[in-house]
């Protein structure tokens, strides 16, 4: 057993657990998310029912044990029994004797694993498949019942109540059992532990008496069913059998240790699209993913989505790979990568996180941001690489996120698991990065927001952040044109710790050349949008021709473009640079007004002259030597680029050439001073017409990255809808821009209004079809929000109260759309309580064997069904039929002695020294004395016993056994006397015999008597007596056992104990008979093509087809009897002719036979206790003979016999004899005529001798044949023969004394299969009876 019970930390199911204790209701228990599977099903929850068993898809218990695999009405209930009975649920509960524990074990509540690590263990060593070596359980549930006390229908015959209604319990025997699920979500286990001394009862009795309760519907069951249709169950071995379910806690399971029984509960290879997905999400939790993901990506803003595609397109912390995202599909993914580590035994694995924000490129919706399933973005996972031993491996399948959500997603409709594991960014806490520019004669724009023009000529720092982590620098050149006054950007170079040095040129006529670590780089033609791998960890892109973007690990992104032979640079530095840059793009902290701070930190005033900016600031961070980036030919170097002295035009002192030049700037140029500052300083229109472009562009792209779309206030995540009613939504919106509401896949019956940043939709539901609503706000520079919530569609029928679905409900497909569960009103059921209740169906056939069960009409609930009345000897209400226990009842108890209860009735049974009466209930004393006894000389009866005395004038009472009298005065000398001697009167010496010895004439000689010498009468054997010395010892034939009184048989009940027969089918259920026993089908189950079955739902009962006679032996031939039917038109001997007709010839031999027993050749009844009850005669032992009934054209002739019953006729009559026979059809004529509808014309014995070798057996005779002289001339000829086989078949039956019989079962509809009987021995099940019966009070009922 696992640990259990209140001190292990057990929950207790408590009355008050459930209202509807009454009722059998069991208590739900919800397993882990991930539910366990259980062959073709998976199971989320369960229900622990008090009577022994788990309900796995069902909350109402069952009442009445059944087998698995057979009735329809169980095939898809999932249940898990290891000892299903009829057990007291209410009385022994609320008194706090019986109790039920349960226990969840998982990684959270046994974080020692010291449950789950002994399962694990249990699993590894019971699983012979060798296939679970490194099973680790993960979720373990124990359920106990503990002293669980058997159900009586009175209550008040058991229990005596206490103050508060608290019952003094009197349950003297009580069972103790558990049941164990462990489960690492993808394989199943299942065990059952019965504890030492745990089963202590099955029925409400005594062991001692279940041989009078194997017809018993109650009996308990034990195995499991899976609930998918009838594949997969499991009856155990014992199951539905009394001494086969006493003993599951004293013979070894099939673990090889006694009580304990272990199982796999499904047969799944992880290849299918479930496991494999479930696979992936338990190495989810293994590795911890989310608690990663809580502390390195979500609490990282820079890896927060962008809320917009424009925002992600231009964020350069996100990059699209078109190759692995084709359209429609427009993923971004992060820059950043975090990593995680995962060790295992001999090993560790690192895996790469990145942030995936996917937009919509659907007009309706365009570029907003996709959350959740279906298609959202989430966080993506990549195996990076893993060590073991013997060296490191890559490998790009064992985890991935894309084949994960295959599985999850697309094969099956697990999304919202992938989405658990991978959840979606929802951009709120997105920041835009900082993105600066400077380009042109060269105008800069700070990282603070500040703007000003150097025309310095030389080689400058952009950005040194962290002292030198990152460092960014451009060159200068005069610019075009004929001005000497303007210097454009000619180069720049940028590098950060641990990276590559990435330098870019203008060439001369256009275009660019670049350097990797001081090399040209000649792939820049191949070269797309997707990043590349270059050099020391930088990554390389060309978003657009003569440009090239260069990503470095901080995330800091710089964008290098030539136009018109001039370089623009646009840079987004790493957030973790912030406040620790410094160069002509300023210091990063949102003050402007330091913008101007010195390579040695000295700040100058933001209000210099454009003259102050450039010769007291700029042209301090021109670079030295040991400085720069850049890559020098030969002869050249800083200096070559650098003239300090030079001094361009200022923009607040422009000098135009000519009037018309700027004339002509003003017109194109506009108000941009950029542009107009430009054409002026280099004399050429066309340079401030690219310097206007290139700001216009990167004003836009700056715009479109800071502006968030409409934010959709207060939604929930879902809503909630209801089939025939109406839905009002206000959908409100905010954002500075004017907002535009469009609503995807509008119901038709759906109403849109829009008032200022509100939508009001007003939906009447009138279809319950599956589709995906998006309510969606887009602001007038074209930015959108969507809102996609999940529709949880309530359409039960017929007043269903709407409730959670299941996990796992097979209607459910669509994350998006959720057909809730239905709770159905009393009377209906199905998915949307759509149909009309059979309750007879749902409560598993709930009336007792042979009562009738109707359903009835809606709104009747589950317990809308009624049941006929109980059978005889039962009450109740048709449902629950309890035995009326007639012992402990004044009026019904008529025994003198011992009352024996047994289901339906009871018994009258005799203790020591007497024997039942005729009468059934009173007790007559045994003479013990007669015909013979045991005292050595006078015996004297007495009431219920006798005593032995002695001659007292000789002798004396032996003082060592008090049957024996030894001599007052001992012979001396002895004169040779076989026992004893004594001194007579006389004086003389005279011999004495022991008791059951005869003195011989010589008086000396003693002679044993041999009491079984049937001339002589001495023995009291019920069947077969056997002479010993001084004695005789009886035996039984087969079939009996011998009774403790050592006299009578009494026939063994095989049925108690499946050890001791052998039926054919599962599902066959053995049938006691006095002698034998016989297998046929169980309740409500029919025999079709060779097995037991139920039948389907409307299906026909099969009618029977009429059994071929059985070979009859030459003395049951001998003794046939002819009857000849005149039969009508329509007379047809079909089987239920054929069963009436035995039935009724079986009850009229037992009532004649009863009363004439000699006659029948019977012995005379001498039985001194009460037997199992069985008529004399039943259906099995009447025979037709082969051939018969014969047809005629007006009549029949059917030809029968009858055999004797096992164990009670004299000598080797084992067939009734034909005269008798004949008496008795003659005698009840009138009521075989009313059993098989039609009149007999006559009756006569039919003798047919048979032959030496073979049995010939006699051909019926036609109506029209009179052949009669024939038989007589054949009789006579082999009337010899005959006698000489009678003599040898009687010598042959006195030696062996036991026989094999050869049954037909039978049942109350149609035939069944013959079962041959083998030899029993009755040992075991005698030593067992006899144990339990000195323990067993005569008065006990």
């Amino acid at each position: 057993m696992y640990p259990y019970g209140s001190d292990n930390g057990d929950s207790e199911f408590r009355l008050g657990d459930s209202y509807y204790y009454y009722y059998g209701h069991c208590l739900e228990l919800k397993a882990d998310r991930f539910g366990f599977p259980f062959f073709n099903e998976r199971h989320y929850k369960l229900h622990i029912c008090r009577n022994g068993k788990l309900q796995l898809n069902y909350e109402w218990s069952f009442w009445w044990p059944q087998k698995f695999g057979v009735y329809r009405w169980f095939r898809n209930y999932a249940i898990i029994a290891p000892f299903w009975a009829l057990t007291d649920q209410y009385l022994a509960f609320k008194a706090g004797y019986s109790k039920v524990y349960y226990h969840v074990y998982s990684q959270v509540t046994d974080p020692t694993r010291r449950i789950l690590d002994k399962a694990s263990k249990h699993v590894r060593l019971y699983d012979n498949s060798e296939k679970f070596s490194t099973f680790e359980a993960e979720w373990v549930l124990v359920v106990t019942w503990e002293n669980l006390c058997p159900y009586v229908y009175y209550p008040y015959w058991y229990y005596s109540w206490f103050n508060w209604g608290i019952p003094n319990l009197d349950c003297p025997l009580s069972n103790t059992f558990q049941a164990v699920i462990i489960t690492d979500f993808l394989n199943s286990f299942l065990m059952f532990n019965y504890p030492h001394g745990g089963i202590q009862w099955v029925a409400p009795v005594l062991p001692y008496y279940y041989r009078y309760w194997t017809d018993w519907y109650g009996i308990p069951a034990a195995g499991w069913n899976a609930g998918d249709n009838g594949e997969h169950y499991l009856n155990m071995k014992g199951s539905r059998n009394l001494y086969g379910m006493y003993d599951l806690d004293k013979r070894a399971g099939n673990t090889g240790l006694t009580g304990r029984y272990f199982w796999r509960i499904e047969n799944s290879d992880g290849e299918k699209a479930l496991e494999r997905c479930l696979s992936w999400a338990r190495f989810q939790l293994k590795i911890l993913f989310l608690y990663w993901h809580a502390r390195f990506v979500k609490s990282d803003s820079s890896m927060a989505c962008p809320c917009s595609g424009w925002q992600a397109w231009f964020d350069r912390r996100f990059f699209w790979d078109w190759r692995k995202y084709s359209w429609p599909d427009w993923c971004f993914e992060s820059r950043r990568v975090k990593y995680i580590r995962y060790n295992f035994y001999g090993g560790y694995v690192y895996f790469s996180m990145r942030q995936l924000c996917c937009y919509s490129t659907d007009w309706q919706d365009w570029a907003s941001l996709k959350i959740g399933p279906p298609d959202g973005s989430h966080v993506k996972m990549q195996l990076h690489y893993y060590y073991y031993w013997w060296g490191w491996n890559r490998d790009q399948s064992v985890y991935d996120d894309q084949q994960a959500y295959k599985h999850c997603c697309v094969d099956i409709p697990f999304c919202n698991l992938f989405y658990i594991f991978r959840p979606s960014d929802d951009c709120q806490r997105y920041i835009p990065p900082r993105r600066r520019w400077f380009w042109g004669d060269p105008h800069f724009k700070t990282l603070d927001g500040g703007n000003f023009t150097f025309n310095g000529l030389g080689e400058y720092v952009m950005i040194d952040a962290q002292n030198g982590t990152f460092q960014l620098q451009a060159r200068t050149s005069l610019a075009q044109g004929n001005s000497t006054t303007a210097t454009i950007f000619a180069a720049g170079a940028a590098k950060e710790e641990s990276t590559s040095t990435v330098e870019v040129r203008v060439k001369k006529g256009g275009g660019i050349d670049i350097l990797i670590d001081h090399t040209i780089y000649s792939n820049y033609s191949s070269l797309t949008n997707d990043s590349v791998n270059v050099g020391s960890n930088l990554s390389i892109s060309k978003p657009e021709d003569n440009c090239l973007e260069v990503s470095f690990p901080s995330l800091t992104s710089v964008k290098f473009c030539e136009k018109k032979e001039m370089m623009s640079f646009i840079v987004t530095p790493g957030d973790d640079y912030k406040n620790t840059t410094k160069g002509l793009l300023g210091t990063w902290n949102d003050n402007a007004n330091d913008d101007f701070t010195l390579p040695d930190g000295t700040e100058l005033p933001s209000s210099l002259t454009l003259r102050d900016i450039h010769f007291k600031f700029g042209v301090k961070w021109q670079i030295n030597q040991s400085q720069s980036l850049f890559t020098y030919a030969p002869n050249e170097s800083v200096h070559t680029f650098s003239k300090p002295d030079f001094e361009p035009m200022f923009a607040d002192n422009i000098t135009w050439h000519n009037d018309s030049l700027k004339q002509e700037a003003e017109e194109q140029c506009g108000d941009d001073h950029e542009c107009l500052f430009d054409v002026a300083s280099t004399n050429d229109l066309s340079v401030g017409i690219v310097t206007k472009d290139i700001s216009v562009q990167l004003v836009n792209e700056t715009n479109a990255l800071d502006n968030f779309p409409p934010k959709i206030l207060n939604v929930s995540s879902a809503i909630n809808v209801t089939l025939h009613e109406k839905v009002q939504l206000n959908i409100t919106a905010d954002d500075e821009d004017t907002i535009t509401f469009r609503v995807i896949n509008k119901p038709s019956s759906a109403i849109v209004n829009t008032s200022g940043n509100v939508l009001l939709f007003t939906w009447s539901v009138t279809s319950t079809k599956r589709f995906n609503l998006s309510f969606v706000a887009t602001d007038d520079k074209g930015a959108s929000a969507t809102w996609s919530p999940t529709i949880n569609m309530c359409a039960c029928d017929h007043g269903g109260q709407c409730v959670p679905p299941e996990e796992g409900d097979e209607v459910n497909t669509d994350s998006k759309f959720v057909y809730m569960g239905c709770a159905c009103q009393g009377g209906y059921t199905g998915r949307f309580c759509d149909s009309d209740i059979d309750a007879c169906e749902m409560n598993g056939q709930p009336c007792y064997a042979g009562v009738n069960c109707t359903d009835l009409p809606a709104p009747a609930n589950v317990s809308g069904y009624t049941c006929g009345p109980c059978p005889t000897g039962f009450t109740g209400n048709g449902a629950q039929c309890a035995d009326f226990n007639e012992c402990q009842s004044n009026t019904s108890n008529i025994c003198e002695q011992d009352c024996v209860n047994v289901p339906g009735s009871f018994t009258c049974d005799c203790g020591k020294g007497y024997k039942l009466n005729a009468d059934g209930h009173s007790c007559d004393d045994i003479n013990e004395c007669v015909p013979t006894n045991d005292c050595m000389q006078t015996c004297t009866n007495t009431q219920g016993s006798y005593n032995c005395s002695c001659d007292a004038d000789f002798f004396k009472t032996d003082p060592n056994d008090w049957r024996k009298c030894e001599a007052k005065n001992p012979c001396s000398p002895d004169p040779g006397c076989d026992h004893d001697c004594y001194t007579g009167a006389s004086n003389q010496p005279l011999c004495v015999c022991f008791a059951n010895y005869e003195l011989q004439p010589d008086e000396k000689t003693c002679k044993d008597i041999n009491e079984c010498d049937p001339e002589k009468s001495l023995e009291r054997c019920n069947q077969i007596c056997e002479n010993i010395p001084g004695s005789y010892q009886c035996s039984c034939e087969k079939g009996f056992e011998l009774s403790n009184d050592g006299y009578t048989c009494e026939d063994i009940n095989e049925c108690v104990n499946d050890d001791l027969f052998n039926c054919t089918d599962e599902f066959h259920i053995c049938v006691n008979t006095r002698g034998s026993y016989k297998c046929v089908c169980g309740q409500n189950l029919y025999f079709i093509d060779g097995k037991c079955r139920g039948l389907e739902k409307n299906e026909s009962i099969p009618i029977p087809k009429l059994e071929e006679p059985r070979q009859p032996n030459g003395k049951e031939q001998e003794h046939a009897v002819e009857i000849t039917i005149a039969a009508s038109n329509d007379f047809k001997w079909d089987f239920d002719t054929d069963k009436s007709f035995k039935e009724k010839t079986a009850l009229i031999t037992t009532s004649y036979c009863t009363e004439n027993r000699t006659d029948c050749g019977l012995k005379e009844e001498r039985r001194t206790r009460r037997a199992l009850d069985f008529e004399l005669y039943v259906a099995d032992y009447v025979h037709l003979l082969p051939g018969y009934p014969s047809n005629g054209s007006v009549s029949r002739a059917v030809a029968f016999y009858v055999q004797q019953p096992p164990g009670l006729f004299t000598g080797n009559n084992s067939v009734l004899p034909s005269k008798t026979l004949v008496d008795i059809v003659v005698l009840y004529k009138s009521e075989l005529e009313g059993a098989i509808g039609a009149n007999i014309s006559s009756i006569k014995a039919l003798f047919t001798p048979t032959g030496t070798t073979t049995t010939t057996t006699r051909k019926p005779i036609e109506e029209s044949e009179n052949n009669n002289w024939k038989w007589i001339v054949i009789g006579v000829s082999v009337g010899v023969v005959a006698i000489i086989l009678i003599v040898v078949i009687v010598i042959w039956r006195v030696k062996t004394k036991k026989r094999t019989i050869k049954v037909t079962p039978a049942s109350g509809s149609f035939p069944e299969e013959a079962v041959i009987m083998e030899s029993y021995t009755a040992r075991s099940s005698r030593e067992r009876l006899r144990a339990w019966e000195t323990e067993v009070d005569n008065d006990y009922t």
